[in-house]
């Protein structure tokens, strides 16, 4: 069982859309899918963005979506992973794993001084993966979210014309302990 970790393309679009909608949400209603997709095309045009896949056996296990920021008073930029997203049946068969190994190695290669992951899935597996690369757990993380955005489970049945709009996106905000 080969694990293979590569830049996402066009083609992947839809089941990273769909592996995070199922995961984390929102799920896109039907009119919102080509917008959607769009976002995710200017990330994988923009070279200050990287959108990993991992595939076992040809079939999508996770997806990574990271972005290089930069950071007040740091010559450096850190490295910020806003969706780490492994499904559940690839979770005890290294794909996560191969993901993380390879946002240090982006990190690496654009002289971040710092990971920062998001994750598209709270839980303890995902906990124990992270501190065993020794990443440490921080607390100082607040979302405000300016507009509710409804799960795939919310949306199960809800026609398209019937499903709230997803217009704003949510607000992060970092207590520094300044």
């Amino acid at each position: 069982m080969a694990i293979v970790v590569g830049n996402a393309t066009e083609q992947d679009i839809l089941e990273i859309i769909l592996l995070i909608a199922q995961l984390r949400g929102p799920t896109p209603t039907p009119e919102q899918m080509e917008a959607v997709g769009g976002v995710y095309r200017a990330m994988l045009e923009d070279s200050n963005h990287a959108v990993r896949v991992a595939q076992i056996e040809g079939q999508t296990a996770g997806v990574m979506l990271c972005q290089l920021r930069p950071r007040g008073n740091w010559l450096t930029p850190e490295l910020w992973i806003a969706d780490l997203a492994v499904t559940d049946n690839a979770w005890r068969r290294g794909a996560g794993h191969a993901l993380v190994k390879e946002a240090l190695n982006i990190a690496a290669g654009w002289q971040c001084h710092r990971v920062v992951i998001e994750a598209a899935r709270d839980g303890r597996a995902l906990q124990n993966l992270l501190r065993s690369f020794e990443f440490e757990f921080d607390s100082r993380t607040f979302v405000y979210d300016l507009v509710g955005q409804p799960t795939a489970t919310e949306l199960h049945g809800v026609t398209a014309e019937a499903s709230p709009s997803q217009t704003g996106v949510p607000l992060v905000v970092y207590d520094l302990g300044v």
